[in-house]
């Protein structure tokens, strides 16, 4: 590799297998428009795919980039070890974009996030994982995994009448068995659906409108974003399915609250660079928050840039907020 230039932008994702799927081949369009920007910008800019031999490295020794455009959201296969990356250029004191790797790690894991949520009073639905001992409160679950994120894992099935922890372990045993990676159950709240992104102002969190995910069918079933609402360009659950910043002024209350959270999670979470805060609102308009994505999509049709583009961001000023963000961060530690 030649000398690097001082204004030289790595983007590091992580390896994308030629017969992966869509939710997977995400990244290489987000690395080809986040590059695009980068030079629109005037930054010089190179890719590396975060390798579990970690000879990747390599490419950040010597002569150092000005920054890492970190869009790594599995590495070795696993979302578990997502914050490896992140970790390791904290080590080495080069800006990353986005969160830190604690903060990718505390919110990976969906069970350990809504823990945290609990012990700081934030509203969360109520789990259940195999082998916990509480009161199991029979109703409507929705089954997840653990740790992956984009939907995956996630149809009309997921979603159970369940009369006893009994019942749930042996579904739970069923998803794992199939998808071959650990899930659990959340209690289903039926209601309406918000998905609000975030991004970070010197280190202050700037809270995007709130984006309501519209749904056409009735059903359950109908009112999740599985994996096909999300991926499947062809099925009806991607046609009935949209997203609207169309809010009315009866809302008005829901919206501050569910920004006030937002803003205790980035403080309890210790996030940074951007993030997005998952909602379901039940019929008392009261809001629980689903998961926190401190490493969320940033491809042009992304929940986070149609927040952003909402307030009047366009893209090449939303990459170039998040970039310099992180150089700000490393400026504060060193100073």
């Amino acid at each position: 590799m030649g000398k690097k230039s001082r204004s030289e932008i790595l983007i590091c994702h992580q390896t994308v297998p030629d017969d992966a799927l869509p939710d997977e081949k995400d990244v290489l369009e987000q690395t080809e428009k986040i590059s695009a920007a980068l030079v629109n910008l005037g930054y010089d800019v190179n890719v590396v795919q975060a390798d579990s031999s970690f000879s990747f490295i390599s490419s950040f020794a010597g002569n150092k980039p000005l920054a890492v455009f970190n869009l790594v959201e599995t590495f070795n296969g696993n979302a578990v070890n997502a914050h490896l990356v992140p970790l390791i250029l904290e080590q080495l004191n080069i800006p990353v974009t986005g969160n830190s790797s604690s903060a990718i790690f505390l919110t990976t894991n969906k069970v350990l996030a809504k823990d945290i949520l609990l012990a700081n009073n934030i509203p969360t639905a109520d789990w259940h994982i195999k082998g916990r001992g509480e009161e199991f409160q029979k109703g409507m679950y929705i089954f997840k995994p653990v740790s992956e994120d984009a939907s995956i894992g996630i149809t009309g099935e997921n979603l159970k009448n369940l009369l006893s922890s009994n019942e749930a372990d042996e579904a739970i045993e069923y998803f794992e068995k199939k998808y071959k990676i650990p899930f659990f159950c959340e209690k289903f709240i039926d209601g309406r659906e918000f998905n609000v992104s975030v991004i970070g102002n010197n280190g202050e969190p700037r809270v995007f409108f709130p984006a309501e995910m519209i749904f056409f069918q009735n059903g359950h079933e109908n009112r999740i974003l599985c994996y096909d609402s999300k991926w499947n360009e062809g099925s009806e659950k991607y046609d009935q399915s949209r997203r609207t910043f169309d809010l009315g002024d009866e809302d008005r209350k829901l919206i501050k609250k569910l920004k006030m959270i937002c803003e205790k999670c980035w403080k309890i979470f210790k996030l940074s660079g951007y993030a997005r805060v998952d909602f379901r609102v039940d019929s008392k308009n009261t809001p629980f928050v689903l998961e926190i994505n401190a490493n969320p999509c940033l491809s042009p049709d992304s929940g986070l840039f149609a927040a952003a583009q909402n307030e009047g961001i366009s893209y090449d000023q939303l990459v170039n907020i998040i970039l310099e963000e992180s150089l700000n961060e490393v400026k504060g530690k060193n100073s």
